[in-house]
């Protein structure tokens, strides 16, 4: 799906890699704003609303148990190999704990 350095996931990106992450944010309960098209929320498309999702679970990574796992160094909005694996780290921890 996404790797590092070109691979990473950014605003102005579309496709199914960016539909599978924007599922994972709202499988956490992060909003992607008015974005979306299909019923599930997730267009495939990474505009703004998907950027300040990515931003905010940057942000409060640790509300979502991934602090002692994952280290996201910096909030830019970019899907990385760092976001990534802390994404599914937090999907993992929340099926886990029966959420």
């Amino acid at each position: 799906m996404v790797k590092s350095g070109k691979d990473d996931l950014h605003y102005g990106d579309q496709g199914e890699s960016v539909k599978k992450i924007q599922k994972m944010l709202l499988s956490l309960g992060i909003g992607l704003g008015d974005t979306g098209l299909s019923p599930e929320g997730a267009d495939g498309l990474f505009g703004e609303g998907t950027k300040d999702a990515v931003k905010e679970f940057q942000m409060y990574a640790d509300e979502y148990g991934v602090e002692d796992i994952v280290s996201l160094n910096k909030v830019d909005g970019i899907v990385g190999e760092e976001t990534l694996t802390a994404l599914m780290k937090a999907i993992k921890n929340k099926k886990n704990n029966g959420q």
